[in-house]
């Protein structure tokens, strides 16, 4: 079990900013901190400080952003290794369902399931190989 899920909020540079803690679970309690966002235009969520979430925090953390005013802009600052590792995974799920693959492929695209450093690897050798393309065409670099 982890750290209990907690925030503290403030105000700066004309955006409520609240700094979450602990645990993403099916014991977070958003409600109380739906109340006190209720009537903040603008919302700063630092999300260093979450230590984990898991797939019933997924289910309240949606509850959440669902229960906040739609005028509310929203801004995720600092996300933390687990939040984006659990935003990964939801992505690599989505495009494993074979209708995201079959929409993807029937409209162009080619679907490619790859961690974040996979795809970053992919990215730094495509830049390399097409220096070398663009070398051997003799053409000149824009």
């Amino acid at each position: 079990m982890g750290e209990r899920f907690g925030w503290s909020t403030q105000q700066l540079d004309g955006a409520t900013c609240v700094a979450l803690t602990g645990t993403v679970d099916e014991d977070a309690d958003f409600a109380p901190l739906v109340r006190e966002l209720a009537a903040q235009p603008r919302i700063r969520l630092d999300l260093a400080g979450i230590g984990r979430i898991n797939s019933c925090g997924v289910r309240e953390w949606i509850n959440f952003v669902r229960a906040l005013p739609g005028a509310t802009r929203l801004e995720l600052m600092r996300c933390s290794p687990p939040v984006v590792a659990q935003i990964n995974k939801w992505f690599s799920d989505i495009i494993a369902m074979p209708d995201t693959q079959e929409f993807l492929i029937r409209f162009g695209g080619d679907p490619w399931i790859a961690t974040p450093e996979e795809a970053q690897a992919r990215l730094l050798q495509d830049i390399k190989d097409w220096g070398e393309y663009v070398r051997v065409a003799k053409l000149t670099p824009q």
